[in-house]
This record gives structure tokens, C-alpha cells and sequence, in this order.
């Protein structure tokens, strides 16, 4: 029988649960969050940096570059379901990992800055717009899955995507100093 760490389990019974499995568990996520941690430290320095190189607004960086490397696991999970025929999970998927990152994101973000933030006020027009965004993104997936008995069509993913673009396109816009939003 094949040995899971030394004496750990017990050679004469394969059927023995390991001892330490929870210890090993604990073990396991807690360094994949450091590695995790690490790494996207790394990426967002690195980003950061570029930005600086090639004269990329924060702004622009924060919408673009930095969320796509942020959800990209995510993105392909849900791609993932999708294609083998989960669709019911990836939808569900998609819904409360929205709902975790506004409210967990934005709380933990406030919770350990330690005191009210005031957002500048070239800022606070990229944050309008994402949130007028998020609002139109929400409510419009409040009336279709419901108006479509829970049953989402291709046209649908178009407009999500149409959405994002146009969201984008005003942020690009901004950020290149062609419109003042």
C-alpha cells in the first residue's frame, strides 16, 4: 500500500483513516493562501509598475488589468460548468461571487483601513460609472432571469458583454483625457 507521509498511515489496514488528514488540510490552505498572497502581491506590483512606465492612469489599471487578473480563476470555472453541462452552478456561481466581493471586498476593504475613506474627486467619476454599471448590470438581471422563468439565452450574454464594453470604453475614454465624465 502506498504511504501518505511517513507514519501517517497504517500499512497493514488500507482502510485506516488518516490521523493527520485535517492537519494536513490546515497545512495546505494555509500555504496556498500565502502563495496566493504572495503572487498576486508580485502581479499587482509588477502592473503597477508598467503602469507607471508606459503612463497608464491608476484608474484605468484598476479597471482593466488588475480585476481581469483578479477573476480570471473565476471566469474559468464558471466556463468550465458551463461547458460540461452545469450550467444551474455557474450561474449561481457568477450571482454570489458578485454578491461576496461588494460586500465582503468593500467591507473588509473599509474594516482594515481603519477610518472613513474620502475618494478624490477625479476619482469619484470612474467610481459613478462603475456604479452606475453595477446598478444597470444588477437590475437588468433582476428583470430578465425573472421575466425569463430562469431560463437565460445567449442574447442575454450579448448584452452583459455590450455592457462591459460600453463601461470600458468610458473609463478608456476618461482615462486618455478625451471625455470628462
Amino acid at each position: 500500500p502506498a504511504r501518505v507521509g511517513c507514519g501517517v498511515t497504517d500499512s497493514k489496514n488500507i482502510h485506516v483513516e488518516l490521523r493527520y488528514g485535517p492537519v494536513f488540510m490546515v497545512i495546505g490552505f494555509v500555504s496556498s493562501l500565502a502563495w496566493t498572497y504572495l503572487l498576486v502581491n508580485e502581479a499587482v506590483n509588477t502592473i503597477d509598475s508598467l503602469g507607471i512606465i508606459f503612463q497608464f492612469p491608476r484608474n484605468f489599471l484598476g479597471c482593466t488589468l488588475l480585476v481581469w487578473g483578479f477573476v480570471f480563476e473565476d471566469i474559468a470555472a464558471v466556463i468550465f460548468l458551463g461547458k460540461f453541462d452545469f450550467g444551474a452552478i455557474a450561474v449561481s456561481m457568477c450571482f454570489v461571487w458578485s454578491v461576496f466581493h461588494l460586500t465582503v471586498g468593500v467591507g473588509a476593504g473599509l474594516l482594515f483601513h481603519g477610518h472613513a475613506i474620502t475618494v478624490p474627486e477625479e476619482k469619484g467619476a470612474i467610481i459613478t460609472v462603475a456604479f452606475g454599471t453595477t446598478l444597470v448590470t444588477m437590475i437588468s438581471h433582476l428583470i430578465v432571469v425573472i421575466a425569463s422563468n430562469f431560463r437565460i439565452s445567449k442574447l442575454y450574454g450579448y448584452w452583459n458583454v455590450a455592457l462591459y464594453a460600453i463601461f470600458l470604453t468610458l473609463i478608456a475614454l476618461d482615462s486618455a483625457d478625451v471625455l470628462t465624465l
